[in-house]
């Protein structure tokens, strides 16, 4: 795991933006801090200065706090109205006035009532490899920006379905990286072809023993859909310093600022919102590849219909930076609204000229955007709209006490004067990180809140944030708990509706580990810390599923888990299991249990077929599903098999032989050469799993069972085929954890090495179908490449992709 550790950068290195009119004989300089209420510093915010009144057109600032710390020189000097951007997981700081002189400095310190994450740029220990979850915006990935200290250093970067260990999407580049200067990775247009709206993962491999050392963000809603993983370690509460772009008919977005690039350009932008205070204070917008463009925002009445109403307060001006967001900053008392009404924002340049803007896909949903007068349905301004109300005064909190119920819970109780919802905040570690547990949505002066998924013999610190309509937000200060080092054993069993689930994964996810369910579909875990985990079950038949269990100190902690979507393809009802499969060729049926002393591997029936005398039968059933178009599948299923009547020859092989195949364009003909068959299978009456994978062509694949009865030439024995227990599923790779402990080992090898044949010499006993890891129905090289892959040795958990 990489460690996490913080670079800060004292005052002479602070950043800021000069963004007000040239120097000037009556100028000042702002010299500030923004902090948090506990004095840490708010790295990387925005703050904005407008003059009162309706300003003229110098009379604004822009400034970028660097560790908390700006500097903004020749201000024109003034009175000034204030505000500091969103930060975390709250709104803005909104200021009062502050009066710029006409020559010297005016200090400045803009102290935040809550505490934030404030570390922005930092960098971590040396990895292997780290990636970042996000959303695709468009159906191509274009470029991704990276950003690290190591000049100099290499790293692979491939798009990846879902989550780190997904199939790769297109090809991976390699690029050498800049010391804290972006690095851009390009791909030609659909060569990295994504759905919209669907999750995926940018990954960075070091190349070599290149040094690499990913830049991260702590802000806690820089990646709102996702996460930074660290050599397979996922911190939800970081994000990698990168930005994905994604093109769609024309339009690109931005995934670290959230930005629809709207390349039509316009002479007016008018937004329509609905406030919820009863002044407005601040407004945010941001010009796309403009640069120095002076730009003036109002408020207006809306009618419901454009153009907008008469003006409600001045108007401000200010200077825009290309791809940055500017605010437009009024006074407490100059805009007067009344909550719940519609009003419109105006912005047009100076100048009168054209502009574009970045927008935001429906980020109001309760207001519009016209460009030009012409209403777009589709997109809104990037930024937001802030309006306050007057101070309502402080809540006081009681009566807070802390108490640790487990390894990994907290139990905290507290009252407060009013009736209140309840938040609890709590952080840990260095650099701190916030986490937000919204806990109590009941409104109630007494609050019982259960903080769940803690570390065990961890220290965290504990405040709580109280909202009632009618105050200001109450947040208390810290208090600290420790939680007990509590350990016990989890086990229990997975369960599908065809009976126990063996060779499921089983995931802890908030402690990395995973196991499989052996071949009673048992699972156990070993020192797991106390408290309610979540597991997470994935079985190549079935959709994942999950469940929460209680580990108490004691051990008594079990739990049965239920596989949704696995479902047996012939268990239409008891009495008909055939239900729903159409018969081709010669093929008799269904059987009750028991029938020709063949017992049904789960239910009441099987189906098959039997036949005794010359003249062999061929023949079997079909049914169609439906696919998703490119998506993998595995259909797999139990058949059993037996010839015999010969006392000389008993049993015959090969008389009696039974496979399963799949068309995946969804045609129903056995002959058809679309048809992807399995190895025909004799199996001695006994049952014995055999799978098929698959890639949809389209929206429906079809699956087929076929049995062949061959006649012996000196004697005419009986022939049975059985089929059982068919399904279809996702593909997953298959680990060679043959004994089901939990690790690749020596004893794996054993068994393994017990199935080796060679290359096309199919493997025909049963037991050794699991050892077939590539698909195919021999246990050769390709097969002992896979299992050196996943081979760890004795106790250590193989990778979950090892076998990818």
């Amino acid at each position: 795991m990489c460690q996490l550790r913080c670079r800060r950068v004292g005052l002479a290195a602070a950043w800021a933006l000069i963004v007000s009119a040239a120097s000037q004989a009556s100028a000042g300089t702002i010299d500030g801090r923004r902090e948090d209420a506990f004095g840490n510093d708010i790295h990387e915010s925005f703050i904005w200065f407008t003059g009162i009144g309706n300003n003229a057109a110098n009379a604004w600032a822009i400034g970028f706090s660097w560790c908390g710390n700006f500097t903004i020189d020749n201000v024109p000097a003034g009175q000034y109205y204030f505000a500091a951007n969103e930060y975390g997981q709250f709104p803005h700081y909104i200021g009062g006035l502050v009066t710029v002189p006409a020559s010297g400095t005016v200090s400045l310190t803009i102290r935040d009532r809550a505490t934030v994450n404030s570390n922005g740029l930092t960098d971590v220990g040396e990895c292997l490899w780290a990636a970042q979850e996000f959303v695709a915006t468009g159906t191509s990935v274009e470029r991704v920006l990276i950003l690290s200290p190591n000049e100099g250093s290499q790293v692979s970067v491939s798009i990846r379905e879902n989550d780190p260990w997904g199939a790769r999407i297109g090809p991976a580049v390699t690029k050498t990286l800049g010391a804290l200067y972006p690095a851009f990775v390009e791909w030609a247009l659909d060569e990295v072809p994504v759905i919209p709206g669907r999750r995926y993962a940018v990954r960075f491999d070091r190349v070599g023993t290149s040094v690499w050392r990913p830049c991260v963000s702590y802000r806690i809603n820089e990646y709102p859909n996702g996460g930074a993983w660290f050599d397979g370690v996922y911190r939800s509460e970081a994000d990698l310093r990168v930005a994905v772009t994604c093109r769609d008919n024309g339009f690109a977005k931005d995934y670290s600022v959230s930005n629809w690039w709207r390349s039509v350009f316009f002479s007016e932008l008018v937004q329509t919102f609905v406030p919820q205070g009863d002044r407005m204070r601040v407004a945010q917008m941001m010009l796309a590849g403009q640069e120095a463009r002076l730009m003036r925002a109002s408020i207006h009445q809306w009618t419901g219909a454009y153009p907008p109403g008469a003006q409600v307060g001045p108007t401000k001006t200010a200077q825009m930076h290309a791809s940055l967001k500017q605010g437009f900053v009024w006074g407490p008392e100059e805009v007067p609204l009344t909550p719940g009404q519609a009003y419109a924002i105006r912005f047009v340049r100076v100048d009168g000229q054209p502009f574009a803007i970045y927008g935001d896909a429906d980020n109001y949903s309760l207001g519009q955007a016209y460009f030009d007068g012409v209403a777009d349905n589709g997109i809104d301004i990037t930024g937001n709209l802030v309006t306050r109300q007057r101070d309502l005064g402080e809540m006081v909190l009681s009566n807070l006490v802390i108490t640790p119920l487990s390894a990994t819970e907290v139990r905290v109780t507290f009252d407060t004067d009013v009736p209140t919802t309840a938040t609890v905040v709590y952080r840990t570690g260095s650099p701190v990180f916030d986490s937000i547990v919204p806990a109590d949505e009941t409104i109630r002066s007494s609050h019982e809140v259960i903080v769940r998924h803690l570390h065990p013999a961890t220290s965290y610190q504990m405040s709580i944030l109280a909202h009632n309509p009618t105050r200001n937000v109450l947040r208390s200060g810290w208090s600290t708990v420790v939680t007990p080092a509590q350990t016990a054993t989890l086990a229990g069993e997975v369960y599908s509706q065809i009976g126990r689930v063996s060779g499921a994964f089983v995931f802890l996810d908030e402690l990395g580990q995973v196991t499989t369910t052996n071949s009673l579909g048992e699972f156990t875990f070993t020192n797991v810390p106390t408290g309610r985990h979540t597991l997470r079950i994935e079985n190549v038949a079935c959709e994942s599923a999950s469940c929460e269990v209680d580990v108490a100190p004691d051990g008594s902690a079990g739990t049965q888990v239920e596989l949704v979507g696995c479902h047996n393809l012939l268990s239409g009802t008891d009495d008909n299991p055939i239900a729903g499969w159409t018969e081709f060729g010669t093929f008799d049926g269904q059987w009750n249990s028991g029938d020709w002393s063949i017992y049904a591997r789960t239910g009441p029936k099987w189906v098959g077929s039997i036949t005794s005398g010359p003249g062999g039968k061929k023949g079997g059933i079909y049914r169609t599903i439906a696919t998703q178009p490119g998506k993998s599948y595995l259909f797999g299923g139990w058949v059993l098999t037996k010839a015999w009547g010969s006392a000389a020859y008993d049993p015959i092989p090969g008389l009696a032989l039974a496979r399963i195949g799949v068309d995946p364009t969804g045609g129903t003909d056995p002959a058809s050469s679309s048809v992807i068959w399995g190895r025909y299978r004799f199996t001695d009456g006994r049952w014995w799993e055999l799978t098929v994978p698959f890639t949809a062509s389209g929206t429906q694949a079809t699956l087929l069972c076929q049995h062949k009865y061959e006649e012996f030439y000196l004697l005419a024995p009986w022939w049975l085929a059985a089929f059982d227990d068919l399904w279809v599923g996702t593909r997953l790779p298959s680990i060679p954890d043959f004994d089901r402990d939990g690790d690749v080992d020596q004893e794996d090898f054993g068994l393994f090495q017990a199935c080796y044949t060679s290359p096309g010499v199919a493997q025909e006993d049963p037991d050794c179908a699991k050892a077939m890891l590539d698909g195919d129905d021999d246990v050769d090289p390709a097969d002992f490449a896979i299992f050196l892959n996943c081979m760890a040795g004795p106790g250590v958990a193989y990778a979950i992709d090892c076998a990818d």
